[in-house]
């Protein structure tokens, strides 16, 4: 059931449309399925891995749906992560642990863009708490790739947040925010290089592009 899962959360994330969103479901079931006989008890590390595959094609169920659907959904991702987390440590396993942390902070950002209002910046600020857990394991020197990734996530975080500092009091913490995004895909580009890796070159200067954007568009 967890092999099926995976491979049915591979093949929705690739179509579109109904199919995408039936093989999205069947891989959620397939993980809840696999939950029921290994247990968190009986074979741990197992279970949080299936709770993170879990937690994954609820995400991606969300990031399809609108409404108070995408909120449920992203709602029983954070969750699932939350549970593998009880498991994967920083101690027992590190690179596990990074990477649940990375995947909640990106759920966390994206129910916050859903829910908007209050909810949006406590959701962003929980985001970026995981990902600066996620930057305590993925170093420059370590993991170069999922540094940059989690840099890249962080600019975008902060790029989201200072859209809700929408009041004329508040110019300055969107600032503020829009300057930590610029640091933060500046230094994602520091690893991301045209040649070597030129989809995460292209996709992280077109982020640094809008962040530019917006810092003029406020100091106008």
């Amino acid at each position: 059931r967890y092999n099926l899962g995976i491979a049915l959360r591979t093949l929705g994330r690739q179509q579109s449309g109904k199919e995408g969103v039936a093989r999205l479901n069947e891989a959620i079931t397939a993980f809840q399925n696999a939950l029921e006989v290994r247990t968190k008890d009986t074979a741990p590390m197992y279970w949080a891995g299936a709770q993170h595959n879990l937690g994954l094609a609820l995400q991606t169920l969300g990031t399809r749906q609108s409404g108070q659907d995408a909120i449920a959904r992203l709602n029983e991702a954070i969750t699932a992560y939350d549970k593998a987390l009880e498991v994967w440590t920083k101690d027992n396993a590190s690179i596990n642990w990074a990477k649940a942390q990375n995947n909640l902070g990106i759920a966390l950002r994206t129910l916050g863009e859903r829910q908007g209002g209050e909810d949006a910046i406590a959701r962003m600020n929980d985001a970026i708490k995981a990902y600066q857990n996620a930057l305590e394991v993925y170093t420059k020197d370590s993991a170069p790739m999922q540094w940059g990734g989690t840099q890249e996530n962080m600019a975008i975080v902060y790029k989201v947040r200072a859209a809700f500092f929408d009041e004329e009091q508040d110019q300055a913490k969107a600032k503020a925010d829009l300057e930590q995004a610029l640091f933060h895909v500046d230094a994602a580009l520091g690893v991301f290089d045209p040649v070597h890796s030129p989809y995460d070159h292209e996709k992280a200067t077109a982020l640094q592009e809008r962040i530019l954007s917006a810092l003029q568009e406020l100091n106008a």
